[in-house]
């Protein structure tokens, strides 16, 4: 993070500021050119430089939009410590156009009373906030609206999210009742961009059980649903604002690793979003009772993702198509790869299954292995599956459920050994012979390619590295 840090510091420095820019000098002591950083903050333009000093500062900030409020020496020893506050994030960020930044600052220790958001609020913004750590905030509800996003939480505009490590952060109510969750980050009708962010160790659940309640997203809870907002307006707990019509194109999540989450479903990521975009993401060894990886409603391309690891107790070890989602369900689920993911359900359940839900899945060039204790594949009541070039092999309970048709040998679905390179240690490129690498029909399969020769086209066999 260091190291990250001082090029990402070396970056944004030299790109030259306008003419008329100012740097504010902060330091704990007060003894900078502003006696706070929100002082500084305050007596900052657009253009201008809040340089912060290594150390401790207790207080809660709002931005200004179009300043950079950076640290001198990175998030492990500039630190803004938050405290018990109501319906208040650590850092507010409303309104801020795309030269605002914050980078380089570990934020913490912030519990928001009924409110959303615990270290960061983002709302209508266009901010860059990168290079931080965003851990062990809280969100409390104690009605029946539930809290959301304790890391960050994001409404509208969209802002980039970028090289953070957000982690042990937790959303959780004392009240059964309505909820949604983001223990890591809650986006909200928003183009946020989230990409390359370390997402670990965030709880999203009531308070005396790690799988109770209606609470979703453990990593990320990403949702466009008017219906959340209007159960809330009539709560009279919601900003009224309209913000329903303004956003252009969906969110894009890329590039993250999401693991070690806990939720009630989408251990890892919920996604319910038009036009939202999750590729190129490691999701693992998160927990959920529905999708212990991910829970999906409407996306446009859950794509090149690998989902491993993860444990659900009901529905969908891997993703679960719902549950309880308020439109039918619509997604492209392509290119990924889904291996060793736990079904609990003593009744059966797969690496992808359904709960509560209805629409159309686009299914294809997937590999789907090894479940433990269950299904490649279950197919609800209500979901139709457009499935062709999968690889759907080696799941304990078989292949597929007995509420599904055998798709294999139909649209170039296969049922082979797709021979990864160490899938126990975590290399899931392929082996050079692979049926995945080059399939008749389909070409590649599943997240990658071909990265190793091996002696004998056996799973025990010597590997060797392409290249040497």
């Amino acid at each position: 993070m260091h190291l990250r840090f001082v090029m990402l510091f070396t970056i944004i420095f030299l790109i030259a500021p306008p003419a008329s820019s100012r740097t504010w000098y902060i330091e704990p002591d007060g003894s900078g050119d502003a006696p706070t950083i929100q002082a500084g903050l305050d007596l900052a333009q657009a253009g201008d430089t809040v340089l912060v000093a290594a150390g401790t500062y207790e207080e809660q900030l709002d931005m200004t939009s179009g300043v950079v409020l950076i640290s001198e020496d990175g998030p492990d020893v500039t630190i803004v410590q938050g405290r018990d506050a109501y319906m208040r994030s650590l850092v507010t960020v409303e309104d801020c156009g795309p030269e605002t930044v914050i980078a380089g600052f570990t934020l913490t220790g912030q519990f928001n009373r009924l409110g959303w958001g615990g270290g960061m609020r983002i709302d209508d913004s266009y901010v860059h906030v990168t290079g931080n750590i965003i851990e062990d905030n809280e969100v409390l509800m104690d009605l029946a609206t539930g809290g959301d996003g304790a890391g960050i939480y994001i409404m509208g505009g969209a802002p980039l999210v970028s090289d953070n490590i957000i982690r042990s952060n937790r959303t959780r109510t004392t009240f059964d009742g309505f909820a949604l969750g983001g223990g890591g980050l809650f986006i909200y009708s928003s183009s946020a961009i989230v990409h390359d962010n370390v997402i670990e160790g965030n709880f999203v659940s009531f308070p005396d059980s790690p799988y109770a309640g209606q609470y979703g997203g453990g990593g990320i809870y990403c949702t466009d649903d008017y219906w959340s907002l209007r159960e809330r307006a009539e709560l009279h707990l919601f900003d009224a604002k309209e913000r329903t019509d303004r956003r252009e194109v969906g969110p894009i999540i890329t590039g993250n690793l999401i693991r070690n989450n806990v939720a009630s479903f989408g251990g890892g990521i919920v996604v319910t979003h038009e036009g939202a975009i999750v590729r190129d993401n490691d999701v693992s060894d998160n927990r959920a009772i529905f999708g212990g990886g991910v829970a999906i409603g409407i996306c446009d391309s859950l794509v090149r993702n690998t989902i491993d690891g993860n444990l659900a107790i009901e529905e969908g070890a891997a993703i679960c198509l719902g549950p309880g989602f308020q439109r039918p369900i619509d997604a492209l689920i392509r290119s990924n790869t889904l291996f060793g993911n736990i079904a609990l359900n003593p009744d059966g359940t797969g690496a992808i299954a359904g709960s509560d839900v209805t629409g159309t899945v686009v299914l294809e060039h997937n590999i789907i292995v090894g479940t433990v204790a269950g299904y490649g594949v279950s197919c609800p009541d209500g979901v139709t599956f457009k499935a062709a070039c999968n690889d759907i092999w080696g799941n304990d309970l078989g292949d597929f459920a007995p509420n599904c048709t055998d798709w294999i040998g139909l649209n170039h679905n296969s049922s082979l050994d797709p021979h990864f390179c160490d899938p126990e240690g975590g290399d899931f490129r392929l082996q050079e012979g692979s049926p995945c690498g080059d399939a008749p029909g389909c070409g590649q399969i599943g997240r990658f390619g071909v990265g190793c020769r091996l002696s004998g086209l056996t799973m025990g066999a010597t590997r060797v590295p392409i290249g040497r």
